[in-house]
């Protein structure tokens, strides 16, 4: 059976604990998450490969937090992501 895809969207201060939730997520081979830091390369273009990301993804799991509701641009992806369709 292929694994389920889970895009993990975050703040950047947020990574430690997210990055602990992924390995948590993927413990069983049932899932495969999606997570910025293992994904985009140096020199990629970073809004093709997290758009691919979505694309590609079964679920999205939006981790909010006070710094992530903090932080630059949230809110515009939030409403990006609110015209998406994944």
């Amino acid at each position: 059976m292929k694994p389920l895809r889970v895009f993990l969207s975050h703040a950047s201060v947020d990574k430690p604990f997210i990055e602990h939730v992924k390995l948590m997520l993927e413990e069983g081979h049932d899932i495969e998450c999606w997570l910025d830091k293992f994904e985009i390369g140096f020199g990629d273009n970073i809004v093709s490969r997290i758009n691919d990301g979505l694309s590609k993804s079964d679920f999205l799991l939006l981790f909010l937090s006070e710094a992530s509701l903090n932080e630059n641009g949230r809110r515009h992806f939030a409403k990006g992501l609110a015209a998406t369709e994944l």
